[in-house]
């Protein structure tokens, strides 16, 4: 091989060489710096936003609205359809053990739900978004949920057991516990989309 070409493939080899390791030291620091990013996402808990079609936090320490919300901020009663007569003091003292009863038994199976089931569920969505939160996250999201249940359970009890055509106070129960659990499933996966993955 003539010595001036054996030099230039020398000198393209040093070039490449050289190209290489700037390479491989800018794929190092962009590694280190997703690495410090994740745990910085994982670890911080400040400034969490919730994005949800029906609920909108602005920070983790604030409150997460479950399922419908009543418009303009007026209670429930307000915004019934049509004000029906007053019904006799025995009938309405009945309505509200009916619904005292909805309310109470609906509270202890979502309850149930939110210390059974829910930490497992969370931990199933995470995974399959492979994403990985601390305990204590995970905590305080379903501690923020925990936190607005006894209200969405008065709303939901009042609307069930208002239904003219529902009077199986069973059937009413399931129906609160059904939309509540339905509710928080969404909350936890618009939380995981919106919020951690920034969908």
């Amino acid at each position: 091989m003539h010595p001036y070409y054996y030099q230039q493939l020398v000198l393209q080899m040093q070039s490449i060489t050289a190209r290489l390791d700037q390479l491989e030291a800018s794929i190092k620091g962009l590694s280190q710096a997703a690495e410090e990013m994740k745990s910085q996402a994982v670890a911080s808990s400040g400034g969490v936003q919730y994005h949800f079609d029906l609920l909108k936090i602005e920070k983790l320490e604030g409150t997460l609205n479950i399922g419908t919300s009543p418009g303009n901020g007026q209670s429930i009663e307000h915004i019934a359809v049509g004000d029906k007569q007053t019904p006799p003091s025995d009938q309405k003292n009945a309505k509200d053990a009916g619904l005292e009863e909805i309310s109470r038994r609906a509270n202890e199976q979502v309850t149930y739900f939110l210390n059974e089931e829910v930490p497992s569920l969370f931990n199933n969505m995470l995974a399959a978004h492979q994403l990985n939160l601390s305990d204590a996250y995970k905590q305080q999201v379903i501690d923020d949920i925990r936190r607005q249940i006894d209200d969405r359970i008065k709303i939901y009890a009042k609307q069930v057991n208002d239904l003219p055509d529902l009077s199986d106070q069973e059937q009413k129960i399931a129906m609160v516990t059904a939309q509540l659990r339905r509710d928080i499933q969404t909350a936890l996966n618009t939380h995981i989309e919106h919020t951690l993955l920034g969908k």
